[in-house]
């Protein structure tokens, strides 16, 4: 949907689902969760997801490269060789 100057306003929910590469399911599972910002008019079925709230959520949750954290190394597991026990066992025959 487009404004007089020709701005998106809002995304269908076809467009976020191609905006974030996912399924229009996943789209109505996050709006349903209250993930994303979205707008019905009463007495409609069709939903609109708002430009300007899409976008400060994409900001809000973009990492850049420097923000992640690097992994330290996994810890060792001590290895130790197996030995023979010091105390002899009684074998049953």
């Amino acid at each position: 949907m487009n404004t007089q100057d020709g701005h998106k306003i809002y995304f269908t929910q076809k467009e976020m689902a191609l905006r974030w590469n996912i399924s229009e399911s996943c789209v109505k599972n996050y709006r349903e969760q209250g993930k994303i910002p979205f707008f019905r008019m009463p007495g409609s079925n069709r939903v609109l997801y708002p430009v300007k709230g899409i976008e400060e959520i994409e900001a809000q949750n973009t990492i850049s490269a420097k923000e992640v954290v690097k992994r330290t190394k996994p810890t060792e597991i001590k290895k130790e060789k197996p030995g023979v026990s010091s105390t002899p066992k009684k074998w049953r025959i």
